[in-house]
């Protein structure tokens, strides 16, 4: 990966126009293979299937790879983008909803409607298909139903409830404060300053400033609406920057730890065993994280 020290990403709103019955599903997309330069932010819940290829999702200061098979959830409140790997552009479909459409007035069916479970920290953006059959299957039943010559819209509507309810049961609750997409936009210069330049020193104060905001002010609002402190998310960023290079990159540990921005091996290694549960020599060897790595509950 080259370095992106002097180029940063930029962060779009970018409002999708639904049809006449609340769903769009569009056409096949070749997610290109050039670096990331903008994440971006829809007014949608967003399903995708990868039906070919492999790559890389950010999702805020997540880096997840994906395969073919694999199916992504997006909801209307974190920036994100995709890119490809493996020298040949990866293919998806994308369908975008409003779950709040989906609603029947019964409170023990409507509460997966809540998108806001949908993402933070913690939660799966992408699934592997292998390993979530029922949501990769439901995804590709979608897909049909949207393309057939007389789509049945309770079909449709049917099939979305399906993998709410089984994406909410995996999900925890809603974290605090997804859900001010003002706040995020306030907050888009430091994010944009983060993501594209993690390997610089960057302090609270430096980040504040690009929102011509206080420190205190800043630190706090930035807090509610991660999650997490501004030094705990370029951590967390910077330590999974580093893990997708050990593991998808085949970067050596004190070649991966310089790449994202460590002065020492030792403090790469400190923070990236407290953030999956293993040394980033084990994890470039190909084993498992525990199922709850340190530092993660």
């Amino acid at each position: 990966m080259r370095n992106r020290s002097n180029s940063f990403y930029s962060h779009h709103y970018e409002p999708v126009r639904l049809e006449t019955t609340g769903i769009r599903l569009a056409p096949p997309y070749r997610v290109p293979l050039e670096e990331i330069e903008a994440l971006h932010l829809h007014d949608t819940v967003e399903f995708g299937l990868c039906l070919a290829g492999q790559g890389i999702f950010i999702v805020e200061d997540k880096v997840m790879p994906f395969k073919a098979g694999d199916v992504s959830i997006i909801n209307e409140f974190e920036f994100h983008r995709a890119r490809s790997t493996g020298g040949q552009p990866s293919v998806w479909r994308f369908l975008n909803f409003n779950p709040q459409q989906l609603k029947t007035g019964d409170p023990d069916q409507d509460y997966c409607c809540d998108s806001a479970r949908l993402g933070g920290s913690k939660f799966r953006n992408l699934l592997d298909g292998e390993q979530f059959p029922r949501l990769r299957d439901a995804m590709r039943l979608l897909i049909a139903e949207q393309e057939a010559p007389h789509s049945q819209p309770a079909a449709t509507a049917n099939l979305l409830r399906y993998m709410l309810l089984q994406l909410t049961a995996l999900a925890r609750p809603a974290e605090p404060a997804l859900l001010v997409r003002r706040d995020v936009e306030q907050l888009a210069p430091a994010l944009k300053k983060i993501t594209g330049s993690y390997m610089e020193k960057l302090t609270v104060a430096r980040l504040a400033r690009l929102c011509h905001m206080s420190t205190s002010s800043f630190y706090r609002l930035f807090t509610a609406v991660f999650g997490r402190s501004p030094q705990r998310y370029l951590t967390q960023y910077r330590v999974q920057m580093g893990a997708y290079l050990l593991r998808h990159k085949n970067c050596g540990v004190e070649a991966a730890a310089v790449a994202v921005g460590y002065e020492t091996q030792s403090a790469f290694h400190r923070q990236f065993k407290a953030a999956y549960g293993l040394s980033p020599v084990a994890y470039r060897q190909g084993k498992k994280p525990p199922e709850t790595p340190a530092g993660k509950s």
